[in-house]
């Protein structure tokens, strides 16, 4: 077995060190989407990674408690708080120090709904840690921004809010900027809400968001994550299984099992001769995009121990951690992968050890299942 030369707890050990010591998170508090493994260099700053790190260091204080680890998440949300927070509620994308990506940037001022609810969900399980009801307040800004500006009719949410002009975005051919069933992770953060402020309409927005995106974009036995072309990318994919499962858990509702069942079957059908996942499924075409990234094989790891499902784990265990930095000073990152256009990636990626720890911690047993889902990034 390839995973014999460091045992599991050594590499979440390692991922440790690098989230923690490689300055992934800035000076200010926020987090850097990924690190060049060679020049040491840092990418923009990016406002979803910050929220999903909040809830990551939450989630290693719950394991096991460290007070310095709520520290580095307090850091992140005063960042989020002083730099990100739109004055309409929303949170803005990402802080270029170069290079800015014009429609990414604090400056153009278009707000993502799905980073909105990663962040307020990271504020509400930084509340539950603190006891502190500045991030209480916090995201119960950011998730009457969503209910007021990105709310559509059908219970689905706007992708993009233009700040400039107040108002939504129309869809485009991207998948991250089109309403789509990757949104059902919005349900978390609404979810958790509903739960700290004993308000059921909470619930049943998540309940209606989810609804719409079973009635809008569950087809022949897959969630379609792209309209344009009708393909399926199993990141947001994945994203979509994920809000579904932390809805239940949350609620006991049970009703969107076999959907959820059906949908992840269906991606364990894509699985590889070496256990990886493909990035996207065409299903119009019959064209699978094969590349490989390590987003995709954290997230299909832990959905197998949070959904269940016929897939060789050992196979994708070992394929998953073919990702990790174990060479290059600072060790520990997960390097992106491939693409979805050939183009390899080979920075040490935030969000994606954050993901892969969660996974490993779940096939090393450090972590239970309970304990991920409770603090799922």
């Amino acid at each position: 077995m390839r995973t014999a030369a460091l045992t599991l707890e050594e590499r979440l050990s390692l991922i440790r060190a690098w989230f923690l010591g490689s300055g992934i998170q800035s000076e200010s508090g926020g987090l850097y989407a990924w690190q060049d493994i060679r020049n040491k260099s840092n990418s923009y700053l990016y406002s979803e990674i910050t929220g999903y790190a909040i809830t990551f260091l939450c989630f290693m204080n719950a394991v096991k408690k460290d007070k310095s680890l709520i520290d580095r998440a307090a850091h992140a949300a005063q960042w989020i708080m002083q730099d990100a927070l739109d004055p309409s509620g929303g949170v803005l994308t990402r802080k270029y120090a170069g290079n800015a990506v014009e429609h990414y940037s604090f400056e153009r001022g278009n707000i993502y709904s799905f980073d909105c609810a990663i962040v307020a969900f990271g504020m509400l399980k930084l509340f539950r840690a603190t006891g502190d009801g500045v991030y209480l307040e916090c995201a119960r800004k950011i998730v009457s921004f969503l209910n007021d500006k990105m709310l559509r009719t059908d219970g689905l949410y706007n992708p993009v809010f233009d700040t400039k002009n107040n108002t939504a975005l129309k869809d485009a051919d991207k998948w991250s900027a089109q309403s789509g069933s990757f949104h059902c992770k919005i349900a978390m953060c609404l979810c958790e809400l509903a739960d700290i402020d004993k308000e059921a309409s909470y619930k049943t927005a998540a309940k209606r968001l989810i609804d719409s995106a079973v009635s809008n974009f569950y087809k022949d036995g897959r969630f379609i994550t792209n309209t344009f072309d009708g393909s399926s990318h199993f990141h947001p994919y994945s994203y979509t299984l994920e809000g579904i499962a932390y809805y239940r858990y949350k609620t006991g509702d049970d009703s969107y099992d076999g959907i959820t069942r059906g949908a992840y079957a269906n991606m364990l059908k894509r699985q590889a001769e070496d256990g990886g996942f493909p990035t996207q499924v065409f299903a119009r075409r019959g064209v699978e995009i094969l590349h490989q990234r390590s987003d995709i094989q954290a997230q299909a790891l832990r959905l197998s121990y949070i959904i269940g499902g016929e897939l060789d784990r050992e196979k994708l265990l070992e394929r998953l951690v073919e990702f990790q930095n174990i060479i290059l000073d600072p060790k520990g990152a997960f390097i992106f992968g491939t693409d979805w256009d050939g183009y390899a990636k080979e920075h040490g990626n935030a969000w994606c050890s954050m993901f892969a720890f969660q996974a490993l911690s779940l096939a090393s047993g450090s972590a239970t299942r309970d304990q991920v889902l409770e603090h799922l990034v």
